[in-house]
């Protein structure tokens, strides 16, 4: 019906007697992760098909973290306080994915192909966590670290050409084991994690 329902803590309002105040302290980071998911979903205006679920998450998850005030979104900062919401958890903020440094993945192929279910499954935080730092590969370590391979993933899943072919935007010539290897070593140079991920 059109309507976003936003709580009050996401955008810094306070209920004071019978009055509402505006301060700084809100935490805008599940409302700006639901509206990446808005505005990445198919729509009348924007027909098409749904991203798979890795990249639904993790665009959600990495533009979520990243530093948001006064209107502004700070993304100089993004690395920083995107390894420290996925690998940690802040019990004040209640915030963080808690998949610690060193994480196992057993399968790239199967956790880029992967159904909403399976996502969801046994590991969520795991799903979510891995998820926003595969993106953040993608964008920032991936090749020359401009997101090319990524831009032709979303173009291939746009244009309808299927999972399969989208897959192959982001191999781009690689097989699942070297590009397994590939995230697992610019993880660790770049995000100083210690991922275990298997092709």
């Amino acid at each position: 019906n059109g309507v976003v329902h936003v709580p009050f803590s996401s955008l810094g309002v306070k209920k004071m007697g019978n009055q509402y105040t505006i301060g700084r302290e809100g935490d805008p980071k599940t409302l700006v992760h639901e509206i990446t998911h808005q505005m990445s979903l198919p729509s009348t205006e924007r027909p098409g098909p749904m991203f798979p679920i890795w990249f639904a998450e993790g665009v959600a998850e990495y533009v979520g973290t990243t530093p948001y005030q006064s209107g502004y979104f700070n993304f100089n900062q993004t690395k920083m306080t995107l390894v420290e919401v996925m690998t940690g958890y802040d019990k004040k903020t209640r915030m963080g994915r808690n998949i610690g440094k060193d994480f196992k993945i057993p399968s790239l192929s199967q956790f880029i192909n992967q159904s909403i279910q399976q996502f969801q499954g046994s590991e969520p935080q795991l799903g979510y966590g891995f998820a926003s730092l595969l993106f953040y590969y993608f964008c920032h370590i991936d090749g020359k670290g401009d997101g090319a391979r990524l831009k032709e993933y979303v173009k291939a899943i746009q244009e309808g050409k299927g999972q399969e072919e989208a897959n192959n935007a982001l191999l781009d010539g690689r097989t699942w084991a070297e590009l397994a290897s590939e995230v697992s070593n610019g993880m660790r140079k770049s995000l100083k994690l210690k991922p275990t991920i298997g092709e």
